[in-house]
Order: C-alpha cells, then structure tokens, then sequence
C-alpha cells in the first residue's frame, strides 16, 4: 500500500487528485487544507507528500522543512508558482520534485511512482564510503592490478587474444596503471610493462 499524503487547499484540486490516487490499485491518501492539518498527520508515515506552497496558514516552504524532521521520504511540490527562483528555493529547502499547476494526473503519478523508485533504489545502492557486499574496494594504487586486465584485481575470466588487449590497453589503461612503460602500451606491443 502506498500512502501519499496531500496537502492541498484548493477543493477541487485536492478532491480530484485524491480521487485519481485512490482509483489506482494499492493507493492511500491522507488529506490536509491547511499546513497545520498538514502537520498533525506528522507522526503517521507517508511514502510520499504532496504539497502546495500557498497555503492560508502557512507557506508551503516551511512546511517542507518542519516536516523533514519526521519525514524522508520524496517532497513532491504542486503549485501554480513557475518561476524559477521559486522552484529551485522548493527544491533547495527539502523538496524532491516540483510540478506546475494545472498538472495532468497522469504525469502526477508518474512523478510519484518515479520518486518512489528512486528511494528504493537509493536504499539498494553501495554508500559512498565503498563498502558493498561485505568488500572495500581498493583504493587507488594500492591492491589495483599491475596490468589492467580485469576489475579491482580480478583475472579477465577468458584470456583476451593478443589483439584484443591491444585494444583494451591502448583505449582503457590509464597513466598510472602503465607503469613505467609508454602510454598507450601492452604487453604484446612496442612500450610493454617492465
């Protein structure tokens, strides 16, 4: 079940697209007018939020803002604001996706379902500190292949046919992985490693 909460003054538009999110199959939605009512929901969990940035209480902005101490997951920004200063202050203050008012739900949907892949697929990915599956990589120079015939110091499975590492050297190898032998050298070539 994917639970979207909208934060949305306006009555039609909130009604329609709660109504277009709620006839898609294993959709919840959670309503608020105001930023307030927006805030009480704080506590629940969301797989996305919805948000206008015009609202009578507050603005939308700030909003986004308190709202991230809850939550982490995307902020998508609907509003008839277009210009860019005001979409990338959006985007800046917490926000993950903007769209432009009057938006197709269509396209709204598709914005949802996206962001939604990106956090899954944001969980699934190595940090960046390097570790992945159990292994650090090597840091550069230390524990990399002499030769670069294969990936963090493993052995190319199927030996490459002379030609073939000529390729790979000259148009793969970098400076410091060719050692003392000229650019764009192979072992079977003029400038072979030492």
């Amino acid at each position: 079940m994917i639970r979207i909460l909208l934060v949305e003054d306006d009555p039609v538009i909130r009604d329609t697209t709660s109504y277009f999110l709620k006839c898609q199959q294993n959709f919840e939605v959670v309503c608020a007018d105001t930023g307030g009512e927006g805030l009480s929901h704080a506590r629940e969990k969301f797989d996305v939020i919805l948000m206008d940035i015009l609202l009578p209480d507050t603005n939308g902005m700030d909003l986004c803002q308190r709202l991230r101490s809850w939550h982490h997951c995307p902020i998508i920004f609907t509003s008839c604001l277009d210009d860019t200063d005001t979409v990338v202050r959006a985007l800046e203050l917490g926000g993950d996706d903007f769209l432009t008012k009057p938006y197709n739900h269509k396209v709204l949907l598709a914005r949802i379902m996206a962001n939604i892949r990106r956090v899954q697929m944001d969980a699934a990915e190595p940090s960046v500190s390097g570790f992945y599956a159990g292994f650090q990589q090597p840091l550069r120079g230390k524990g990399w292949p002499e030769h670069p015939s294969g990936r963090h110091g493993v052995p190319h499975p199927d030996p490459l046919h002379p030609a073939s590492q000529h390729l790979l050297y000259r148009k793969r190898a970098l400076p410091e992985d060719l050692g003392e032998g000229e650019p764009g050298g192979c072992p079977h070539c003029a400038g072979a490693y030492p």
